[in-house]
């Protein structure tokens, strides 16, 4: 006996987890594209240091010390150090979401590969009514079937679905 329910529940497992997928691929593009434009402020120097700092303090007398680096240089090195310390953070953070995108993919490539066999109307009303959520009204003028068509035209593939995953 066919279960509908868990096969339909696999199909929109799918469907999420190819969402999430492609959210992991979103947010690695824009921290790749983050670590670009620190690179940038880096490499141009567009980093901008208070200009109340100064340079050397006249309030009283000192002993010069060995430390000769102003309050400048030590600003700009601290501000430089914070930007290569946001890239090592950002690259860690970019590694952790695509071990979870492989992860993702490595489960997701079996029903993948099964989705894949059906033809392109099966796999058109599958990704209407589980990816993208629309109702039978909607895909049954889509396809251009019949509602009552519709709803066996569905068992029929959950059938298939049910078949090929058992191959």
């Amino acid at each position: 006996m066919i279960d509908y329910f868990k096969i339909e529940h696999e199909i929109k497992e799918y469907f999420e987890q190819e969402k999430r997928i492609e959210n992991h691929n979103k947010k690695i593009s824009f921290l790749e594209n983050q670590i670009i434009k620190i690179r940038k402020d880096i490499d141009g120097s567009n980093i901008f240091i208070d200009p109340n700092i100064r340079a050397i303090s006249y309030d009283n007398t000192r002993v010069q010390s060995s430390n000769t680096q102003s309050e400048q240089d030590r600003a700009l090195e601290d501000a430089f150090y914070k930007l290569e310390s946001e890239i090592k953070n950002i690259q860690q953070e970019i590694v952790l979401s695509k071990k979870s995108k492989i992860e993702l993919e490595n489960k997701n490539y079996a029903f993948k590969l099964v989705l894949e066999q059906l033809g392109n109307d099966e796999q058109k009303f599958l990704k209407l009514r589980y990816k993208d959520k629309k109702s039978f009204r909607f895909i049954s003028y889509e396809i251009n079937l019949s509602m009552s068509t519709l709803a066996r035209y569905k068992l029929n593939i959950l059938e298939d679905v049910y078949n090929l995953t058992l191959k």
